[in-house]
């Protein structure tokens, strides 16, 4: 495939009126009046961007659509339009609705077969202490149980999970995903700053709503 006449994003520049060849899923050439091969596709993109696509680790839902409620085709179909060639939905809700959203996004996606753009599941609720946009009631207590119960629900296509540090269980929990392949993100916390480096220590390695969803230590003259 050869995409002619584009603005491409090289690096750190942009460059003008550019064409890029692709083969087999991989730039293999740059330059500018690059000549078609035989058969080859031609793309004029003339007067647009051409980007790598763009990945969106955290995210509820666009414009009209919440996954949380469904219609997991038409987000994907969207985020598509935006650029988005990967996006990891993001649930939030008690366990129940946690798994009911799985148990939908899996139906409706065939295992997300239909819709290679959605990468699988991030778990951004119950495991929380300060609910920010959601329900308090949606928050409740690390447990083996619920744990294993999410976990099986999504037929390993969990891939993000959200937990506040200072809860009781979540340096093991943190472990325990961090041995089946799942992140785990600090979120919607009330962490001390001790508490924070023993998850980061256990394996966690992302932060969620930094500033807006935590409560931070007073700062002082003397630090903190």
């Amino acid at each position: 495939m050869l995409i002619r006449h584009g603005l491409i994003l090289h690096h750190d520049r942009l460059e003008e009126d550019s064409d890029l060849r692709l083969q087999h899923g991989q730039i293999v050439e740059l330059g500018r009046d690059l000549a078609p091969a035989a058969g080859e596709q031609v793309i004029d993109a003339s007067g647009c961007y051409v980007l790598p696509g763009l990945i969106d680790l955290h995210t509820h839902g666009l414009r009209d659509v919440l996954v949380q409620d469904g219609d997991w085709m038409a987000f994907s179909s969207l985020q598509l339009e935006q650029g988005v060639t990967t996006c990891v939905p993001t649930l939030f809700a008690d366990p129940d609705g946690i798994m009911e959203g799985i148990r939908n996004g899996l139906d409706e996606t065939d295992h997300f077969e239909r819709t290679p753009n959605l990468l699988g599941f991030r778990i951004e609720f119950p495991y929380v202490t300060k609910p920010g946009a959601g329900l308090l009631s949606a928050m409740t207590a690390i447990t083996p149980e619920t744990t294993q119960a999410i976990y099986e629900r999504a037929a390993g296509f969990i891939k993000i999970w959200d937990v506040a540090p200072e809860l009781d269980g979540a340096i093991p929990f943190i472990r325990w995903a961090g041995e089946h392949g799942i992140v785990t993100s600090l979120a919607h916390s009330s962490a001390t700053i001790a508490e924070a480096r023993q998850a980061v220590d256990a394996g966690l390695s992302l932060v969620t709503h930094f500033y807006d969803t935590f409560d931070l230590p007073v700062m002082s003259d003397h630090g903190v």
